[in-house]
C-alpha cells in the first residue's frame, strides 16, 4: 500500500513544480521579450534500505524555448530588437546576461543602459556618452554619436551580439538568460524601433494549466483511495 502512496504523492509533487513554472510563463505573456521555461521529467532509482527497486521522477526547468516572439514596432529609434539565436549582451552586479530586446537610455553618468538599469554592452564593453549627443544604432549594430550643430556622424564602438546556435541557453536564479560559451556574432542584423514580445502562446499555456490540474486531481484521488484500501484492510485485521 505504501508504494501506491509513494506513487500518487511524488507525482503530485511533481507536477506542482510543472504548475509553478506553467504560472510563471502565463504571468509573462505581457513582458517584452520573455521566453517561455521549458519543464522535463526524467526517472530515477531512489536510495536508501528497502528502496533499491522503486523509481521516482524528478522534475527540472530543462532550458528556455528560444522561439521568437511577435515583432512589434515601436517607432522609436534606440528600440531594439533580433532574431534568430542572436542575442544582446547586457550586464548588472551580478555579470552578462542576454536580451533580445534594447531600448537605450542614458545614465547620469553617461552610460547607456537597458530600460531595466542594466548596463548595455559594446565591442569597447561598457561606454560613455556626453549628454549632448544623440545616439544612433545602425541595423549592423554600429553606435554612431550626433552632435548639434555638427552633420558628421562619429562611429564610437558596436553593440555586442553572442549567437548561441548549438549551445545550452538557460536562466539563471534572477531569471535572466544566459550562455556563458556562447560566441560574437559575426553577422549582426537588428531591427530598429521595435521590440519583440512574449513567446508564451495563450491558449496552449492554458490548456497546460487545466492537463495540470486534472493530473494532479488524478493522484490525489489516488491516495485518497489508498488510505481507505488501507484503512479496510486494517479492521479486516482487526488493528
Amino acid at each position: 500500500m505504501d508504494k501506491v502512496i509513494y506513487t500518487a504523492m511524488t507525482a503530485a509533487k511533481e507536477i506542482q513544480l510543472r504548475q509553478s513554472v506553467n504560472a510563471n510563463n502565463i504571468s509573462n505573456m505581457s513582458s517584452s521579450g520573455f521566453k517561455k521555461e521549458i519543464v522535463a521529467t526524467r526517472a530515477l532509482h531512489s536510495t536508501g534500505p528497502g528502496n533499491s527497486i522503486r523509481v521516482h521522477a524528478m522534475t527540472h526547468v530543462a532550458g528556455i524555448d528560444s522561439s521568437e516572439g511577435q515583432i512589434k514596432m515601436t517607432g522609436q529609434s534606440n528600440d531594439l530588437t533580433i532574431r534568430g539565436e542572436q542575442w544582446f549582451v547586457l550586464k548588472d552586479l551580478d555579470g552578462e546576461f542576454l536580451s533580445k530586446n534594447l531600448s537605450i537610455s542614458l545614465n547620469e553618468f553617461g552610460e547607456m543602459i537597458n530600460v531595466d538599469g542594466s548596463n548595455v554592452q559594446t565591442s569597447q564593453g561598457g561606454v560613455l556618452v556626453p549628454t549632448s549627443a544623440k545616439i544612433e544604432v545602425t541595423e549592423q549594430g554600429v553606435v554612431n554619436l550626433m552632435f548639434p550643430q555638427q552633420p558628421q556622424l562619429i562611429e564610437i564602438a558596436d553593440i555586442k551580439v553572442v549567437d548561441t546556435s548549438g549551445l545550452t541557453v538557460r536562466k539563471n536564479n534572477k531569471g535572466q538568460v544566459v550562455s556563458p560559451q556562447a560566441p560574437l556574432s559575426r553577422n549582426v542584423q537588428l531591427i530598429t524601433g521595435a521590440q519583440q514580445s512574449s513567446n508564451v502562446n495563450t491558449a496552449s499555456a492554458a490548456m497546460e494549466t487545466m492537463q495540470l490540474s486534472n493530473q494532479f486531481g488524478m493522484n490525489m484521488k489516488i491516495y485518497d483511495a489508498a488510505q481507505k484500501m488501507g484503512s479496510a484492510t486494517n479492521k479486516l485485521l482487526g488493528n
